[in-house]
């Protein structure tokens, strides 16, 4: 996630009126509207920073780099851990190997772009020392991104963006909910030795850079061409399940948002 600290009259001249956006954001590129928007809404709601979580930031940093230079917030789990949600998620791979294999790339990508920034532009957090103790791990965070905190942060669940999030699908009812502080390890249960070991062979590197232990160090293993296309086909089949057993509000809007994006990239400036 990034966190930026916004000066509303950052965009240079451009005005925040809805008619001025509408004249301009046909004219300038995707990210300078993205500001534009965002601008917008920071002057309505007094906001003096503003914050994106979307793991899919990653695959943007050049971009954010290019006109956002924001302050990046690397928070990390354990990825065995990660899979267990994944598994059962609306969204993503559902295999263990395509699981391991998204989760490892994302984190030695994210850890080669954490490399070329300056210390002052990033924090590192650990999912587990958050839910531990999320008041020691928000001081520290506030105290990076130079705000104060406020008890009202752990109160979260509380409010009205969170009620409505956690309503959008099975993947977001925790949101709704104070944070559940034994959180972690559940892997153990809930995969299969086997996936384990799957899980491990592939992402090793990252799991002890990060501090984790593994349950089945040893030589990595080498799968066939035979048993990746089995393991895809596994996956989509996975896939396939988790959508038809999701709830009718959490495909419908799935589908509405599928919609959206379509029509936008079919847009005619």
């Amino acid at each position: 996630m990034f966190v930026v600290g916004w000066n509303v009259t950052l965009l240079s001249g451009l005005q925040l009126t809805s008619i001025a956006m509408r004249l301009q954001i046909r004219l300038l590129p995707f990210w300078i509207c993205l500001r534009l928007f965002i601008s917008r809404n920071v002057s309505l709601d007094q906001a003096e920073i503003w914050c994106c979580k979307s793991t899919f930031n990653i695959q943007y940093t050049s971009e954010l780099e290019k006109v956002i230079q924001p302050f990046y917030i690397y928070l990390y789990r354990d990825g065995r851990d990660v899979a267990t949600s994944f598994k059962k998620a609306y969204v993503g791979p559902k295999h263990i190997y395509q699981i391991a294999q998204k989760w490892y790339q994302e984190q030695m990508e994210t850890t080669s772009f954490l490399s070329s920034l300056a210390a002052h532009r990033y924090v590192r957090i650990s999912y587990e020392a958050l839910i531990q103790d999320p008041e020691k791990v928000l001081h520290l965070i506030c105290e990076r991104i130079g705000i104060q905190f406020d008890e009202i942060m752990l109160d979260y669940f509380n409010s009205k963006e969170s009620l409505l999030t956690s309503k959008s699908g099975n993947m977001w009812a925790n949101v709704a909910k104070p944070i559940i502080s034994n959180n972690s390890q559940k892997f153990h249960q809930l995969l299969a030795p086997e996936e384990i070991k799957i899980f491990e062979s592939i992402s090793s590197e990252s799991l002890l850079a990060l501090g984790y232990e593994l349950e089945t160090p040893g030589d990595p293993i080498q799968w066939s061409e035979r048993e990746i296309q089995l393991f895809d086909k596994k996956n989509q089949q996975l896939m396939d399940a988790i959508q038809k057993s999701a709830s009718p509000n959490e495909r419908a809007n799935r589908v509405g948002q599928k919609q959206l994006l379509e029509s936008i990239s079919q847009r005619q400036l």
